[in-house]
Formats: C-alpha cells, sequence, structure tokens
C-alpha cells in the first residue's frame, strides 16, 4: 500500500490516474504512526457515518513521509481525541475512506 500512497501524493500524478488509486485504497486497513499538527471538528455530509459526524478529526502527518493524513474519530471518542496535542505521535487504526483533494490528505475513518 505505500507504493500507492506515495503515487496518489506525487504531483506528476493526474487527475484520472489518482482517481485509480483512491479506487485501490478505498476500504483497505491502515495502520501508521502519525505526527499530530491539530485536532479539529469533523466536517463532512451525509456520506459519512452517523457515529462520525459529531466525532472529532485528527490532523497529522505520517511518520517517516510527507502524506498528509486527516482520520475521523467516532463521537464516542471526542475526551479522548480532544486531549491528543501537537507534536504528539500516536499509531492511528482504520480504514481508508478517501482523499482530500482541497488539503491533499488522505482520510481515515478510525475503527
Amino acid at each position: 500500500m505505500g507504493t500507492l500512497v506515495a503515487r496518489l501524493v506525487d504531483p506528476a500524478t493526474s487527475l484520472a490516474q489518482r482517481d485509480k488509486l483512491l479506487a485501490m485504497l478505498l476500504g483497505k486497513a491502515v495502520a501508521a504512526p502519525v505526527n499530530i499538527e491539530r485536532v479539529e471538528q469533523t466536517a463532512g455530509g451525509h456520506e459519512m457515518a452517523e457515529a462520525l459526524r459529531g466525532g472529532r478529526t485528527l490532523i497529522g502527518i505520517v511518520e517517516g513521509s510527507k502524506l498528509k493524513i486527516a482520520v475521523r474519530y467516532p463521537e464516542s471518542r471526542n475526551a479522548e481525541v480532544e486531549s491528543f496535542t501537537r507534536g504528539l505521535f500516536i499509531k492511528v487504526h482504520g480504514k481508508v475512506a478517501g482523499w482530500d483533494p482541497l488539503f491533499e490528505r488522505l482520510i481515515v475513518e478510525s475503527d
């Protein structure tokens, strides 16, 4: 999966190629150490699972890479996620849910 992600973030990858790569990654399990930049309220629409709508999203960078990541957590874990601080490294677990083209980051939904 690392090679697919590397190609996904490569500026030379066309939009059509990016869509194909993302299709191969959707639903795949991920576990990665992430350097936390911030935690914010989860934003999203009807395509998101109900449990995630009131939750929090961790924004960070996968350790040892330039890959930006947004990890959505369910509302039931808000207290835990809100305790995360900038610069902390944590191992995140979840499934690939998409790609945010505006911020060029992988979207993962936490277990």
